[in-house]
């Protein structure tokens, strides 16, 4: 399993001579603006959790709340259950997890050669119980890829 993580901007080291929980809790949001994390996960579904705590840590990070939190964990499970399930080709799952301001994207294929595409129960699961709980999603079933995208609701 590889673990990438690129910060794309960085912002200057503001830190006060005096320490400030405050503001150190401020300077590590303000550099954490725009981060990409991939993971290249063995194709099995019980490395799901490592996706998901993935997709949790950086939505605590953004802000989310507790059951934002929740809910993009439940997509991410639901995702790896239907592009890794019993039946289907084998391959490393590839995920790119995307942060910009409120936004957390991610990006999941099976990287394999599939003979037949995703079957459309598996799509269908999805958008069945966690469909509604991302702003977006695009399922490509010849690529056994998914795309879907999260918002922190203001406040």
């Amino acid at each position: 399993m590889n673990l990438q993580h690129r910060r794309n901007s960085r912002a200057p080291d503001k830190r006060s001579p005096t320490p400030n929980h405050t503001r150190s809790c401020e300077r590590l949001t303000e550099v954490a603006r725009h981060d990409q994390v991939q993971l290249q996960l063995p194709g099995a579904p019980e490395y799901g959790r490592v996706a998901r705590i993935a997709a949790a840590h950086l939505a605590l990070r953004r802000g989310f709340s507790l059951n934002e939190i929740d809910d993009l964990r439940l997509v991410i499970d639901e995702a790896v259950v239907m592009l890794l399930g019993p039946g289907l080709p084998t391959g490393r799952l590839d995920i790119t997890y995307s942060v910009e301001g409120d936004e957390v994207g991610v990006d999941a294929r099976v990287l394999s050669d599939p003979d037949i595409p995703l079957p459309v129960d598996r799509m269908d699961r999805f958008a069945e119980l966690v469909g509604e709980l991302v702003d977006s999603y695009d399922i490509d079933p010849a690529t056994y890829r998914i795309r879907l995208s999260k918002r922190k609701a203001a406040v």
